[in-house]
């Protein structure tokens, strides 16, 4: 099965502490790993993309996020899906992994699928 698999890796800061933020109190820089997966038939844009993976960045750095890695994790899926939805653009799959920077001891990942066939693409 043909697909679009996209890989997106960056930063961002927090915009407030709070008693229960992932890492210790304090802590404002995180790195992020996205993967999306897309139908290989969907429309490609007008410069042949499906999507400028900027516009992935920009989205994550414009969320207020805060609080536990899961209730980050929660809020980024929440903002990549209504960025997919404003340019129609379906997506299949959707993984994320959320790092404190340096490096702690754990970090978190946020899975998604629109059906059981995309999830082992988003397991390695």
């Amino acid at each position: 099965m043909p697909i679009y698999r996209m890989t997106r890796n960056g930063e961002f800061f927090r915009s407030e502490n709070t008693p229960n933020q992932c890492k210790v109190k304090g802590h404002m820089r995180y790195e992020y790993q996205l993967v999306l997966v897309f139908d290989p038939r969907l429309r490609l844009d007008k410069d042949g993309f499906i999507i400028d993976h900027a516009e992935l960045d920009d989205c994550i750095k414009k969320l207020e996020l805060s609080g536990s890695c899961e209730e980050m994790h929660k809020h980024v899926f929440s903002g990549v899906r209504k960025l997919m939805r404003k340019k129609s653009i379906p997506l299949r799959g959707y993984k994320a992994i959320i790092k404190p920077f340096p490096a702690g001891q754990a970090h978190m990942e946020y899975l998604w699928s629109h059906s059981p066939r995309y999830e082992k693409l988003l397991l390695n």
